[in-house]
C-alpha cells in the first residue's frame, strides 16, 4: 500500500492489540460470543473501529478541534484537506477489512451484513447533520427541545454502541426477534453513553479525561445540561445563558465558569447522572430474557460501568 496513506494515523487504528480494549471492540466480542475464529472477529472488530474513527476524524474537522483525547487531531496536525481524505480512507480500508473478514458466511448473510454496517454509517452522517443543526439553530427558552438533543445522539453515539452488538450476535446467528434485543440494548447503552460524556465534560478531572473541562459550553453546543439549565434557572440566569450560548465562540473563560456555577447550583449534573442511570436499566430491561448466561452477565457489567460516577467530583454529585 501506499506509504502516503498508510502512515501513522491509519496504522495505529489498525494495530490496537497492545493498547487497552476498545470499547466497540468489547461490545463485539459481548455480541459475538464464544468462537474460534478469532482472528476474523478481530478483524472485523477492527473495521469497525476504523469506521468510527473516521466519523471522529470528520467530526474534529467540522468542529475545527485541535484535540482528540489529550493529544493532537488529526484536523490540527494535517489541516482540513487532508483530514478529509484521511477520514475517506480509514472510512474505505474499514469497508475493505469489513469486507474481508465476513466473506465466509453465505452471500445472503453477507450483504445483510454489509448493509448492517453501512446503514449505520449513513445514520451516524445524519446524526451529524442533525448536530450542525442543532448548533447553528438559536437556543431560546422552547428550543431546541430535550427530543431534538436525544434523536442526535440516539443517531450518533446510540448507533456507534449498537452496530458492535448488533453484528456481532448477527455472526453468531441469533434470529431476527434476539437481533431487536440487541438492537434495543445498544440504543439504550449509547443514549447513556452520551449522556455521561456530557457530564463529564463539565466537571471531571482533565487529567482523568484527557480534554479540556467545558470544552462544550466553551463552544455554546446545546448538550442536555445546558437545555436542562434553562428550565430551572431564574429569568435573569436564562438571559446570560442565551447571550452566551448564541453569542461569539469560543466563550471567555469568565463566562464559561459563570454557566458552570448555575449548573451546579441547580443540581443539574444528579438530574443528568439519574438519566444515565434510567437509560441503563432500560438497556438492562430489553436483554433479560437472553438465554446465554455469560453473555447476559457481560452485558450487565459494561452497563453497570457506565453508573460509575467516581470521575465526577463528589461536591457535584449531590
Amino acid at each position: 500500500m501506499n506509504p502516503l496513506i498508510w502512515d501513522d494515523v491509519l496504522s495505529n487504528q489498525m494495530h490496537f492489540e497492545s493498547e487497552q480494549v476498545h470499547v466497540l471492540t468489547a461490545l463485539y466480542g459481548a455480541g459475538v460470543g464464544n468462537s474460534s475464529d478469532i482472528d476474523e472477529h478481530l478483524l472485523i472488530a477492527k473495521s469497525i473501529e476504523l469506521m468510527k474513527a473516521s466519523t471522529l476524524i470528520l467530526d474534529d474537522f467540522l468542529d475545527k478541534s485541535e484535540t482528540r483525547n489529550g493529544l493532537p487531531s488529526v484536523f490540527s496536525a494535517r489541516g482540513a484537506e487532508q483530514t478529509v481524505l484521511i477520514a475517506e480512507i480509514m472510512r474505505s480500508t474499514a469497508l475493505i477489512e469489513f469486507c474481508k473478514a465476513a466473506n465466509k458466511v453465505k452471500h445472503e448473510d453477507f450483504v445483510k451484513a454489509v448493509c448492517i454496517f453501512e446503514e449505520a454509517y449513513k445514520t451516524i452522517c445524519f446524526g451529524q447533520l442533525e448536530d450542525i443543526k442543532l448548533e447553528a439553530s438559536p437556543f431560546s427558552f422552547d428550543a431546541p427541545t430535550e427530543d431534538d438533543y436525544f434523536k442526535m445522539i440516539h443517531n450518533t453515539s446510540g448507533v456507534f454502541i449498537q452496530l458492535p452488538l448488533l453484528i456481532g450476535a448477527f455472526f453468531s446467528g441469533y434470529s431476527r426477534s434476539e437481533l431487536k434485543t440487541f438492537a434495543e440494548y445498544g440504543i439504550k447503552l449509547g443514549l447513556a453513553y452520551q449522556v455521561r460524556d456530557d457530564i463529564i465534560d463539565i466537571v471531571a478531572d482533565p487529567n482523568i479525561t484527557g480534554k479540556p473541562v467545558a470544552g462544550d459550553i466553551r463552544y455554546g453546543k446545546k448538550r442536555l445540561p445546558i437545555l436542562r439549565l434553562r428550565n430551572v434557572c431564574s429569568e435573569e440566569e436564562r438571559k446570560c445563558l442565551f447571550e452566551f450560548i448564541n453569542g461569539k465562540k469560543p466563550l471567555p473563560e469568565k463566562h464559561v465558569q459563570e454557566i458552570i456555577d448555575i449548573i451546579i447550583k441547580y443540581r443539574i449534573i444528579p438530574s443528568c447522572m439519574t438519566t444515565v442511570t434510567q437509560l441503563c436499566n432500560e438497556a438492562l430491561s430489553a436483554i433479560k430474557n437472553i438465554p446465554d448466561q455469560r453473555m447476559h452477565d457481560q452485558l450487565i457489567d459494561i452497563a453497570m460501568l457506565l453508573t460509575d460516577f467516581d470521575c465526577i467530583p463528589e461536591n457535584v454529585r449531590i
